[in-house]
């Protein structure tokens, strides 16, 4: 059974797609960016400062998508594609403390005023 979503589910499928396309977008410029040969310097690049940007917006774009505000949502996508292999990554990410690393990174991103600058969340990413 294919469910059609309202208006208000497609003003939230397009935030939704908004919040993946700034991942997207910082993964783009982190590929490009050189890693480097020096360990000691990778979390000040641009490579490292990337991928925790690029890590904060994908805790985002799970945030969004587990929200309460997105079942209408995630019940459409689910009734054109499957979305088990997500399912099981996001359950996956909750049980080995991946999402938690996550969600360090994106605090540490979006809230320096409330984390300093060896914070858990600057570390999460390594590794």
């Amino acid at each position: 059974m294919s469910v059609k979503p309202d208006q208000k589910s497609y003003m939230a499928l397009g935030n939704l797609h908004d919040v993946f396309l700034n991942a997207s977008l910082m993964k783009k410029h982190m590929d490009k960016s050189s890693v480097g040969k020096d360990a000691e310097i990778f979390l000040s690049s641009d490579r490292g400062r990337f991928e925790r940007i690029w890590v904060a917006f994908l805790y985002v774009l799970i945030e969004a998508w587990e929200s309460d505000n997105m079942k209408e949502v995630r019940d459409y996508v689910a009734s054109k594609v499957s979305i088990d292999k997500l399912t099981r990554l996001i359950q996956e990410g909750k049980k080995d403390g991946s999402l938690n690393k996550m969600r360090n990174t994106r605090h540490y991103i979006a809230h320096r005023d409330k984390r300093k600058y060896w914070d858990t969340g600057r570390l999460s990413v390594l590794g």
